[in-house]
């Protein structure tokens, strides 16, 4: 789930800098995302970098690459843009998937436009009403409609930017939760069942072992169930 920038520059005054710009397809007008590239010595250089892009509010969505090299007199030159569609991470947890593509989408919109939000503070209502929040901390729930109260109410220029951020750490609070439930689960019901294997067990472990089994299985199927629904990497 990284990007892969092959490069090659040369200038005849030697070479200062080399970065990848990345612009939205969507919004070519937004300032780009900018990679920092190995710095070049000399008069000629070339390498490959790869870069994590997975937490970008761009991530999901298309872009140009485009590389720029600069010399000492700080006079750039450029590379063709090429498109590509920047990785995203795959999120198991249904919640994460909903927030995540809800931040997504606000990098298709103007900053500026505070109208154009409410397609997304929609969408965040109703993920906010997920019956799913009854079984988690009531800080993340608090933590969503913070996001949406920002996006609802904020006109700073980087309103935009904080509540995509803001949502981004919830989404992988989320994940990291689900993940740790599921993993708890299985541990517990492992444990049950090297407790249960001693030959003094009494009638009540072995009922409590039983059910600690379909817990197991039930814990596996989850999983199971969750892994299915990943989209599947090109």
């Amino acid at each position: 789930m990284r990007v892969l920038v092959v490069w090659e520059a040369a200038d005849d005054y030697g070479l200062a800098s080399i970065t990848a710009e990345l612009r939205l397809v969507a919004r070519p007008a937004a300032p780009p995302a900018v990679v920092t590239l190995p710095a070049p010595r000399g008069r000629t250089a070339h390498g490959t970098t790869i870069t994590d892009l997975t937490a970008h509010p761009w991530a999901g969505l298309p872009v140009m690459v485009q590389v720029v090299a600069r010399d000492a007199l700080d006079q750039a030159g450029r590379s063709a843009a090429a498109p590509v569609t920047l990785p995203e991470r795959m999120f198991r947890n249904a919640l994460a998937r909903s927030i995540v593509a809800i931040r997504r989408d606000l990098s298709l919109l103007d900053p500026a436009d505070a109208d154009a939000r409410h397609p997304a503070l929609s969408a965040l209502d109703a993920v906010a009403d997920d019956p799913a929040w009854a079984t988690l901390p009531p800080a993340l729930a608090m933590n969503l409609r913070a996001a949406a109260a920002q996006l609802e109410h904020g006109h700073e220029p980087n309103t935009v930017e904080e509540a995509q951020a803001r949502l981004w750490a919830l989404a992988l609070t989320l994940e990291e939760d689900a993940l740790d439930r599921t993993g708890r689960a299985v541990a517990e019901a492992e444990q049950a069942v090297q407790e249960a294997m001693s030959p003094d067990a009494s009638p009540e472990v072995k009922a409590e072992l039983e059910a600690r089994i379909e817990a197991l299985r039930d814990a596996i199927n989850h999983e199971l169930q969750a892994l299915a629904e990943l989209p599947r990497e090109q």
